[in-house]
């Protein structure tokens, strides 16, 4: 699915099935596109759980999403910037893509998440991992 084309259902459905998804949706209200949060970090493991770190500051506060990312098997970035802000950020079943299987540090496998990120101003492209679980934290 390109950027800015979010599918709330399909959102749901993934955040739903991860540890702290249902949570997440309950805390906040709403099913998050994460639109114009800013990427504080994202960092890359091979040998343990890689993160990502969201946040947007609203009137009243301001919110950090954790996503504990495990088994990364594959990525493909176009940019990384000094400030990556999402249009948004797309959690969806892993396609098919039979041309990346060689730089796939594992067998990919029908239960696979992708991240999509799509970018205002950023960080863009995907990323492939087993499973993942998220936290959101009011700052």
């Amino acid at each position: 699915m390109p950027p800015g084309r979010f599918d709330e259902a399909t959102q749901e459905h993934i955040l739903r099935r991860s540890d702290g998804g249902a949570a997440l949706i309950e805390r906040l209200g709403w099913v998050p596109s994460f639109h114009d949060y800013a990427v504080e970090q994202l960092t890359l493991s091979s040998d343990s759980p890689s993160s990502l770190v969201l946040s947007i500051r609203r009137p009243a506060h301001q919110e950090r999403v954790t996503f504990t990312l495990f088994e990364v098997i594959d990525t493909q970035f176009e940019y990384f910037g000094q400030v990556n802000i999402l249009v948004d950020l797309q959690l969806r079943s892993a396609p098919h893509r039979p041309e990346r299987t060689p730089w796939c540090s594992g067998t990919p496998s029908d239960t696979d998440v992708e991240f999509s990120f799509g970018s205002g101003d950023g960080l863009s492209g995907w990323l492939r991992c087993r499973r993942f679980a998220v936290a959101l934290e009011f700052i």
